[in-house]
């Protein structure tokens, strides 16, 4: 079953490369498959993945990963309790591969570990050098299902200039507001329609 579920994820990627997509992302993250062998120190069964999908796909094709502290059943879970745990992961998959992380948290605003306000993204930049993507309730207003967090894209451009992360990833926003990104970048703030439970109904 294991090595029919490594052919089949190679495959896809190879299949995405011919097919013309830009690169992949893995989604390691959140309880998922490949998460469930991170969090069981499994972490060769990923390595060796990601070595054959690079080997398969040449030096040059971009591979990603995106991995988390929380699951999709427990929100406060962590697997990554030291800087120690974070970095035997994030170095391991980088040398097997990996070049670009999408550390995914809920929030993008709270530390990490006590050492730095870094977050997790800041945290996989600074100990890989290596492209990395943030994400977690990134908008201009406080989102109303987790409560008090930044207003406006302040904390975030701020992390941002200081280096912490390369690229943002936001999601329920665009459920909202198709146009978020382009009213961003053209400064047409006002013009956002802010997220409201009612546009997601399966968040929780």
């Amino acid at each position: 079953m294991l090595e029919a579920l490594f052919d089949a994820f190679v495959k896809a990627t190879v299949n995405c490369r011919e097919a013309g997509f830009d690169g992949v992302e893995l989604h390691g993250a959140h309880g998922y498959l490949l998460d469930s062998f991170l969090r069981a120190g499994r972490i060769e069964y990923v390595c060796d993945l990601v070595r054959e999908m690079r080997r398969k796909v040449g030096p040059d094709y971009p591979l990603a990963i995106r991995f988390s502290q929380w699951t999709v059943r427990d929100f406060e879970a962590r697997q990554f309790h030291t800087l120690g745990e974070l970095e035997h992961v994030l170095l391991s998959l980088q040398v097997a591969g990996i070049d670009i992380f999408h550390a995914s948290t809920r929030r993008f605003w709270p530390p990490e570990f006590p050492e730095s306000d870094l977050n997790l993204a800041g945290w996989t930049r600074k100990i890989t050098g290596a492209p990395t993507i943030t994400v977690g309730n990134v908008g201009l207003v406080t989102d109303p299902f987790c409560g008090d967090g930044p207003e406006s894209a302040g904390e975030l451009t701020r992390r941002y200039e200081q280096g912490e992360f390369d690229m943002v990833a936001i999601g329920r926003p665009l459920l909202s507001d198709a146009q978020w990104c382009i009213k961003v970048r053209d400064d047409r703030t006002d013009e956002i329609h802010d997220h409201t439970p009612a546009a997601n109904k399966i968040y929780p």
